[in-house]
């Protein structure tokens, strides 16, 4: 019972996360977070103990936005920042992130005929839910590079899952992984950045897994053939040879 009553915090203490972790002062929308992990007696929906109170905080956080209604009133400071990159949460939700109902995981990829002076490319995504495949889409462009179609594939597919997601991106792109992860803005591609970073806004977590290319992953070789399909395309519309794929 011990170990029990130190997994719940006061509401002195919970008004307080609100306010400093979550940004929200909206008494309306905080008392209805106390109300629903009351209701739930502050335990994981298998019944389990999480391993802090703070952790299931951030995921019933995740899903009372998409009940409420209004979005919740928060400190004045903090609105520009979240407009920009502050709402999006990277690698700080490791305990409830598959337990949640909007939990989302996407495959991406991307790629560029780079010797090619038209620099045809593709950018696919396949975003799966209690996995199953929910949505794969592809698109080709004129005038890219390799890094920037990865880039796309993984904006896009952030910005198809539902407000207040959890989302796991699967990217054969160590690149990727290391613009977006960032907390300013890169000298590379400042463009689409700041496009994820608005993209991104309206989910409640994003973390990233790199997977090795062309190593047989199920999905990962999925979004591949999508995204060359795609490029494919492309090079038929403007009559441009298409290159071997690697």
């Amino acid at each position: 019972m011990e170990k029990e009553n130190s997994k719940t915090p006061t509401r002195t203490e919970f008004d307080d996360y609100c306010t400093k972790k979550l940004h929200i002062v909206d008494k309306e929308y905080m008392n209805a977070l106390w109300c629903s992990l009351s209701k739930a007696n502050w335990r994981k929906r298998n019944g389990d103990i999480p391993v802090d109170w703070q952790t299931l905080a951030s995921a019933h956080h995740g899903i009372l936005l998409q009940k409420f209604g209004r979005e919740p009133k928060r400190l004045n400071e903090f609105t520009k920042a979240a407009q920009k990159h502050e709402k999006t949460i990277f690698n700080e939700i490791e305990e409830e992130f598959s337990d949640n109902d909007l939990h989302y995981v996407c495959y991406t990829d991307g790629s560029c005929d780079n010797t090619s002076t038209v620099r045809a490319g593709g950018s696919a995504y396949i975003v799966l839910k209690n996995g199953e495949v929910m949505k794969g889409k592809n698109h080709g462009q004129l005038n890219t590079s390799n890094n920037r179609m990865e880039l796309l594939a993984i904006i896009s597919a952030v910005n198809s899952c539902p407000k207040g997601a959890y989302v796991d991106v699967y990217t054969d792109s160590q690149y990727c992984i290391r613009v977006l992860s960032k907390s300013y803005r890169p000298k590379a591609n400042p463009d689409l950045y700041e496009l994820y970073k608005k993209c991104a806004a309206h989910v409640a977590g994003v973390r990233f897994h790199w997977v090795k290319g062309h190593d047989g992953n199920k999905y990962n070789e999925m979004a591949d053939n999508l995204a060359y399909a795609a490029y494919c395309d492309v090079c038929d519309r403007y009559g441009i040879e298409k290159s071997r794929r690697n």
